[in-house]
C-alpha cells in the first residue's frame, strides 16, 4: 500500500516536470487534494481503498503559464 507521502510525492513529480507550482495541500480523512497556482488545475490522492490511486490528468499536461511569476512586476519606463 503506498502512504499518503509517497503519492503526494509522486504527484509534486508529475507537476515539477510540468512546470505546476503547487500551493498547499488539503489532507482530508482518506485524499489530499493540491492545486497550481499558476493554471488552477489539480490533482488528488485517494488513499482508500488500498493501494491507493492518483488523479493527477490535470497536472500532467503542462503548464499553460509556464515558469512564469505568478505576480509579475510593472517594468519602469
Amino acid at each position: 500500500m503506498a502512504t499518503r507521502e509517497e503519492l503526494k510525492a509522486e504527484i509534486q513529480r508529475l507537476a515539477d516536470e510540468q512546470g505546476h507550482r503547487l500551493g498547499p495541500w488539503l489532507d482530508v480523512g482518506h485524499a489530499s487534494q493540491v492545486g497550481c497556482l499558476q493554471c488552477d488545475r489539480y490533482a488528488f490522492a485517494e488513499l482508500l481503498p488500498p493501494p491507493g490511486k492518483l488523479h493527477s490528468g490535470g497536472i500532467e499536461a503542462p503548464c499553460p503559464k509556464g515558469a512564469s511569476r505568478l505576480i509579475e512586476t510593472p517594468v519602469e519606463p
